[in-house]
């Protein structure tokens, strides 16, 4: 069984400001049920134990009520404050952390090209220099025999 206070305590918990002013009306669209008459009569019903769980597991906690205006101000306690911090740096540190895997993929993955193409001169350069010595091994053996022949 859910408690019937559960949506509010959700929108609480995504709304990011320190201090929050909630009129009665909204909070009965926000739980989809009308509040118990005593809502509307009594300061002490909005810090009885059951509304403070709602307000404290959200992170709040009441600052005031007032009656006449139908208004309940809700500020967010210190711990809430340092753990969506915490939170937000967290998350901060995971963008941070996925931008460097990033740009280490890509700078490894240029170094392997520069790498590819380093290889592929070189071969070049080895083929080329494969023929020539070749050529020149071909040469040098053709005028040894021409040299033999002479003697012969």
């Amino acid at each position: 069984m859910t408690n019937k206070y559960e949506p509010l305590t959700d929108f609480l918990k995504s709304n990011p400001r320190i201090q929050i002013k909630l009129n009665f009306d909204l909070i009965e669209t926000i739980i989809s049920e009308s509040l118990p008459p005593s809502a509307r009569k009594h300061h002490a019903w909005w810090t009885n134990p059951q509304m403070q769980k709602v307000f404290g597991n959200a992170g709040y906690g009441v600052d005031r009520v007032l009656m006449r205006n139908e208004e309940i101000h809700l500020l967010m306690t210190r711990e809430e404050i340092a753990r969506r911090r915490h939170n937000k740096s967290s998350l901060q540190n995971n963008e941070d952390n996925e931008k460097q895997r990033e740009a280490l993929r890509l700078e490894i993955e240029e170094d392997y090209k520069t790498d590819i193409d380093e290889l592929k001169k070189r071969e070049r350069y080895f083929r080329l220099e494969k023929n020539v010595y070749r050529k020149a091994f071909r040469r040098a053996l053709a005028m040894l025999m021409v040299v033999t022949v002479s003697l012969i």
